[in-house]
């Protein structure tokens, strides 16, 4: 026998005896004081997660917009997945898909990125950012109602970032055109990262918020109709099939009051034309 392997069995045995001996009610006091530590534990690092982000748990749709291509990602605080990129250069279209993809996944807000230079100054494509992120915070109040807000983020540097990760994956790739959705969840990154402070929310001129709140209205009630009709239309389909099996079912109890139930159409024929043979010698 293997010396070492005997030790150390030996050594299990005087554990396990040891064990055995000691009061059960100490045992399970100790137990009970190991899992309230656990649980202990685990509420602190819950609050410590919870006050380093607050935002955990909220989803988000990110948006680096381009005059070109749009890039659009999606997260609720950690690991955002990138959606899609919008190849448009119409910017009404391009925020009609991006509320789509706002009202199709319920987001609580949307963080468009703001291209500043490195001093932190606005350039041409951040005026036209702007631009852009008004026409599409009137239309979220449109669609998804007031509570939806679109907020700008400082995206500098979100675009060299998302080049040197796709570089360090596969550095042979050709990168033109691929990389807006993946600077899209950069900026969800860094936006939870520093917990949303410094973020910018849109705000819309009193006539217009207005008017966008009129047709959120609106669309709440077409919405409501929508669904009920689609609701009403379900009901006369189970209707519908309610009376089928009505009549199915009386149709199967004529059948067996006329003995006709389970013959074929063959036999339904020759047993009808005996009792109607039936009738003629009768007369």
């Amino acid at each position: 026998m293997d010396t070492k392997f005997f030790k150390v069995n030996s050594a299990r045995i005087s554990e396990i005896s040891l064990l055995a001996s000691s009061n059960f009610e100490d045992e399970i006091t100790a137990a009970s004081k190991s899992s309230d530590l656990n649980d202990d534990i685990v509420a602190a690092a819950a609050a410590a997660t919870q006050e380093q982000c607050q935002l955990i748990g909220t989803k988000s749709l990110g948006v680096d917009y381009g005059l070109s291509r749009t890039g659009v990602a999606i997260t609720v605080g950690y690991n955002p997945k990138p959606i899609d990129i919008i190849k448009e250069t119409n910017s009404a279209l391009v925020v009609d898909s991006i509320v789509q993809y706002a009202t199709s996944m319920q987001v609580s807000q949307i963080v468009l990125g703001l291209p500043l230079e490195k001093n932190g100054t606005e350039c041409e494509q951040a005026n036209l950012t702007r631009v852009f992120g008004e026409h599409l915070a009137i239309e979220v109040i449109a669609k998804l109602g007031p509570q939806v807000p679109v907020l700008l983020w400082d995206e500098r540097y979100t675009s060299k970032e998302a080049a040197a990760r796709a570089h360090s994956k596969n550095p042979d790739d050709d990168l033109y055109g691929t990389l807006d959705a993946d600077a899209a969840c950069i900026i969800l990154e860094t936006y939870y990262k520093n917990n949303g402070e410094g973020a910018e929310r849109i705000q819309v001129n009193k006539e217009q918020h207005a008017r966008s709140l009129a047709a959120y209205e609106q669309f709440k009630i077409k919405q409501k109709e929508e669904e009920q009709s689609i609701l009403n239309k379900r009901l006369a389909k189970m209707e519908k099939m309610q009376n089928l099996m009505e009549r199915s079912k009386k149709l199967e109890e004529e059948m067996r009051a006329n003995g006709t139930l389970g013959l074929s159409n063959k036999k339904k024929r020759k047993k009808k034309i005996r009792k109607r043979n039936t009738f003629i010698r009768l007369d």
